[in-house]
């Protein structure tokens, strides 16, 4: 029993064995097999293609047309002036033929000859019986053509004016006057300083209030004077802007002072009056005279030897104040902006510089090109 017992026992022990040895020889430790890194291809994105997305169609604003353009050839325009008894309005008639004709436009000039009656007349006959399509007025009396104005106005019909205000005008025209009067009386206060040292200088000045906007000349030459010699006298006297009311004006303030150092006038018809008067009483020697306007009488003067104290007269351009006046009124039809006011340059006249003065003509601001 032991024996089988025993046998038992040896046979296990040899299979346990048996069972090790097979265990450890069968097992492998395998090594980490390092793994070869994957480089992974890129990819290429096909673009992606947008639909056009529809745009809603953006309302634009109307545009708003322009009124059709009346030709110029078509336009006629009403003149109504002063007085050709006057050299200015002379030329202002010669400036406003030769612009029209440069523009092409059509003008009807009408001469009241100062009178303020006939002057309504003649615009009332522009409009109701030529059918003008603007007015260019220089007033006789600018408060007597308000109704008529107001008038023309309801029918459509522009008003430009030169020299004075209209009630109801779309624009006023004119020499800038102030500055104009102040060159004068820079010139003369200077001569002034310079040769009447023995005395306070007395100075005569011939103005018309008739006038408003012309007789800007006069505060403007005082400024200009005063600028050189502050205490100097200076008598003023009213005139109807000619030379023989002119020439009684001065023999007035000649009755005060045995003489004047200076004299100046609202334009050259009044200048040249006063001098008259000068030249009569004390033979006008040691003074300066000084004008406004160079009409052909101004610029006579200034270029005469025997009229030596007449030593500067201030260019105004005729020419150029048609042009501003016909354009403006062109304009104004056409249904254009326009300033309500224009004020023409002016340049001071010496018997020096009188022709290049002359010639030298400002350019229209507002000009039409053809």
């Amino acid at each position: 029993m032991r024996k089988k017992s025993f046998l038992r026992l040896l046979v296990l022990v040899v299979f346990v064995s048996l069972l090790v040895v097979f265990s450890i020889g069968g097992c492998r430790v395998e090594e980490p097999v390092a793994e070869e890194p994957v480089t992974e291809e890129p990819v290429t994105e096909e673009p992606v293609t947008e639909e056009p997305v529809a745009e809603e169609p953006v309302a634009e604003e109307p545009v708003a047309e322009e009124p059709d353009k009346k030709p110029i050839s078509e336009i006629t325009i009403g003149v109504v002036i002063n007085t050709l008894r006057h050299p200015y309005y002379v030329q202002i008639v010669e400036g406003y033929e030769k612009v029209a004709a440069d523009l092409g436009v059509n003008i009807i000039i009408k001469d009241p000859d100062q009178d303020a009656n006939k002057q309504v007349a003649m615009i009332e006959e522009l409009i109701e019986t030529h059918n003008v399509d603007a007015l260019c007025v220089d007033p006789c009396l600018p408060g007597a053509l308000a109704s008529i104005v107001e008038e023309a106005s309801e029918m459509g019909i522009p008003l430009v004016s030169g020299a004075g205000h209209i009630p109801g005008e779309v624009c006023f025209v004119g020499s800038d006057n102030y500055v104009g009067g102040r060159l004068a009386g820079a010139y003369a206060g200077e001569w002034l300083l310079n040769n009447v040292q023995d005395r306070i200088p007395v100075i005569g000045i011939v103005e018309s209030t008739r006038y408003p906007i012309p007789n800007l000349r006069i505060p403007g030459y005082i400024e200009g004077v005063r600028e050189f010699v502050p205490d100097a006298i200076i008598e003023i006297r009213d005139s109807e802007a000619n030379k023989a009311d002119a020439m009684t004006a001065m023999e007035g303030i000649l009755t005060k002072y045995e003489r004047v150092d200076a004299t100046f006038g609202i334009n050259d018809p009044t200048s040249l009056g006063a001098l008259a008067a000068c030249e009569a009483k004390f033979g006008a020697e040691n003074m300066v005279a000084c004008g406004f306007d160079c009409d052909p009488d101004g610029i006579e003067a200034l270029k005469d030897p025997d009229h030596p104290a007449f030593m500067a007269d201030v260019a105004q351009y005729p020419e150029l104040i048609t042009r501003y006046m016909l354009v403006l009124a062109i304009r104004t039809i056409w249904e254009e902006e326009i300033p309500s006011r224009i004020w023409a340059p002016c340049k001071l006249a010496t018997r020096d510089n009188i022709d290049d003065v002359l010639a030298d003509v400002p350019e229209c601001e507002y000009d039409i090109i053809k």
